[in-house]
């Protein structure tokens, strides 16, 4: 009896253990409403009340953004995580605006106990020095090896920046639990004007996953001042395919390698197409991105439901020619919300629902990679390609629930 006791403790033990191993995309449940699934203690004590789950999906809460408040779902679950990270473990930031002062906050409390901090700011153009000056001056005088703050002038063209989003954690704990290689990556700026407008975010731990991203950082981090020209575009997959991140800009022997990988993924769409559903949430679409419209009105044509979510037409980053044909797929009955005058989508996702290479999949595109030819040519981005099916259904629930808001 005793030893049946013992085996079954064992196994209670291996199950509440249990994460998403490297290379995979083990389906731990998604959030769909803004709500966190597992919780992190916000006092650095690494006691937060429930487990992480992997991989996870955050939004803006509509209602608030739609009222003109501020929704800080993703901000606060970021600081849950900086002041979860465990002494001598890696952070990684990498972001293109940095001025939100809870998130310094936690980032100087966390260098301040041990955790070793690996910070990377765009400096590219006079707006992100301003915008991003309190970042500056706070971490180049706290910092000291191995911490670290490099600022990335991107030379790769007069408006080239550094768009990325994300943070790295090479270990945490929550409620006595540790996790490692976690990645979190997200559309909004760590900034206090992004709490009032619509916000995704997504998290993984992977190894695999952890690596590239740290790679690619690391890639930035040497052509920070100059050479960012010679950028070499990288991706890694899983190795059951169901994740792909991609680091932009797309160059490879100094040049543009003359590819759109969401118009070049469009293409991979077959069988029947009256059983696809694609769905749209972005903030800005160029002219000189139209290609992928028409793709998707092609797709629509063989009878797929397409769908758009676009920010407002007033504050700019919307291609007359690409207005123009969107408001004719909406006259004519295609299903299109373009946001009020005070109101902005600052996502950049795609839901497709379709048989793609000859297998009906469920895949996200998400990232920090607007419709525009600089996102693709010219700045540093990422690009996530997802197949899971509590993601894309979080997703899914957040597009309808923008659309049902507004």
């Amino acid at each position: 009896m005793a030893a049946l006791a013992l085996m079954f403790v064992l196994l209670l033990g291996v199950l509440s253990c249990s994460k998403a191993m490297p290379g995979s995309m083990m389906d731990k449940g998604a959030n769909a409403n803004g709500e966190d699934p597992g919780t992190v203690d916000s006092s650095g004590s690494g006691n937060g009340s429930t487990a992480l789950q992997f991989p996870s999906a955050f939004f803006s809460d509509a209602a608030l953004v739609k009222a003109g408040s501020a929704s800080t779902v993703i901000m606060d679950r970021l600081v849950a995580l900086i002041n979860a990270a465990d002494k001598d473990a890696h952070l990684y930031v990498n972001i293109y605006q940095f001025d939100y002062a809870p998130v310094i906050d936690a980032l100087k409390q966390a260098y301040n106990r041990g955790v070793i901090l690996h910070l990377m700011v765009d400096s590219s153009k006079e707006s992100s020095e301003t915008k991003n000056a309190a970042v500056f001056t706070t971490f180049r005088s706290l910092l000291s090896s191995p911490s670290e703050l490099v600022t990335i002038d991107n030379d790769n063209g007069s408006s080239a920046i550094n768009h990325h989003k994300h943070m790295l954690f090479s270990r945490l704990t929550v409620n006595g639990e540790t996790y490692e290689n976690v990645v979190f990556t997200t559309s909004e700026n760590f900034t206090t004007r992004e709490l009032t407008v619509l916000e995704d975010a997504v998290m993984f731990s992977d190894q695999g996953l952890y690596e590239a991203f740290v790679d690619n950082w690391n890639k930035m981090a040497a052509k920070a001042l100059s050479g960012m020209k010679s950028f070499t575009f990288s991706q890694y997959t899983t190795s059951d395919g169901a994740l792909q991140a991609s680091f932009f800009p797309a160059r490879e022997n100094g040049a543009w390698n003359n590819h759109y990988m969401v118009a070049d993924f469009l293409d991979s769409l077959d069988g029947d197409y009256s059983q696809d559903t694609i769905q749209v949430g972005m903030d800005q679409w160029s002219d000189g991105q139209i290609a992928v419209f028409d793709k998707l009105i092609a797709l629509h044509d063989k009878g797929a439901e397409v769908q758009f979510i676009i920010r407002n037409e007033s504050d700019g980053g919307l291609g007359t020619k690409f207005l123009a044909k969107l408001h004719a797929y909406q006259d004519a009955g295609g299903k299109v919300l373009i946001l009020p005058d005070d109101q902005i989508i600052h996502s950049k996702y795609m839901l497709v629902n379709a048989t793609i290479s000859g297998k009906k999949r469920k895949v996200v595109l998400v990232g920090s990679l607007n419709y525009i030819n600089p996102a693709t040519q010219h700045n540093n981005n990422l690009l996530l390609k997802i197949e899971n099916e509590s993601l894309f259904k979080a997703y899914q629930d957040n597009y309808k629930a923008i659309q049902d808001m507004y």
